[in-house]
């Protein structure tokens, strides 16, 4: 088998020198290239990555989509895998990926892989039993699929006739918060380019759907999405996140009707 795979691994980052490591470790013994899209970071991240063996490109945040859309244009290679900062390619994912490209044949005739992906509670070494899980097209053909150019959406579009299969066996592990405080503001800051996102589209919720919003949210995270498997922290987690998404719409209908969202 060759050394080296030809996919390109991009990941945006800004101030993540405390978890840079683990995305860029998890693939950098078999992918041909890592590349880190820097959006300013003052604490150590570019250093870190650029030892590690990646390549960083500084790029000036305008949202998840332009700047994911960034990254897979600077790649090298046309099969592209994209992490966040928080995220990793367990051993099982890397033997899968190395047996779909490293088989001495022609690329896979697909557009696209969907892969799994496992949250990682901050104080755990792994995933719990029945944790958080879903899936992502997230390792892409950039010439037949790519990022949609939506700030707040950073989800991969897979052009017509483009087929997409089930990388089903390992997992991305995805290690989000760093603590509770740490989910609050990430989901805050989310709010906010949700809620720009929704003004500049001319979009205003409805006053039922912010008056129902905190209780369909927390239903969602809870129990859909399993964070109850985190006791008082899932609990915790799902009251906040339910005020978040409430607080979004708020600041949609404001900015609508000419104050600041």
């Amino acid at each position: 088998m060759r050394d080296k795979l030809p996919i390109s691994v991009f990941i945006i980052a800004r101030n993540e020198v405390d978890r840079i490591a683990r995305p860029i470790l998890s693939v950098r013994d078999w992918a041909d290239e890592v590349l880190v899209i820097d959006s300013g970071s003052t604490d150590g991240t570019i250093a870190l990555a650029e030892q590690l063996g990646a390549r960083v490109v500084h790029h000036v945040w305008n949202g998840y989509g332009p700047q994911k859309r960034f990254g897979e244009h600077e790649c090298r290679h046309d099969w592209v895998l994209n992490l966040d900062a928080d995220e990793e390619v367990d051993e099982a994912l890397s033997a899968a990926i190395r047996a779909t490209f490293d088989n001495g044949g022609p690329q896979p005739p697909c557009a696209a892989f969907r892969l799994f992906w496992k949250m990682v509670h901050y104080a755990d070494d792994g995933p719990r039993r029945l944790a958080p899980t879903r899936s992502f097209i997230r390792l892409y053909d950039r010439r037949r699929a790519s990022f949609r150019n939506s700030i707040v959406h950073d989800s991969v579009v897979v052009g017509e006739g483009g087929e997409v299969r089930d990388l089903d066996s390992g997992i991305v592990l995805h290690r989000s918060f760093r603590s509770l405080q740490h989910f609050h503001d990430k989901l805050t800051e989310y709010a906010v380019w949700q809620a720009r996102d929704m003004v500049e589209r001319g979009r205003r919720p409805s006053a039922l759907r912010t008056f129902a919003e905190p209780a369909i949210s927390f239903f969602r995270i809870y129990v859909v999405r399993r964070y109850f498997v985190y006791g008082r922290d899932g609990l915790a987690m799902a009251r906040l996140y339910s005020q978040v998404r409430k607080e979004r719409l708020v600041r949609a209908r404001k900015g609508l009707m000419g104050n600041d969202a």
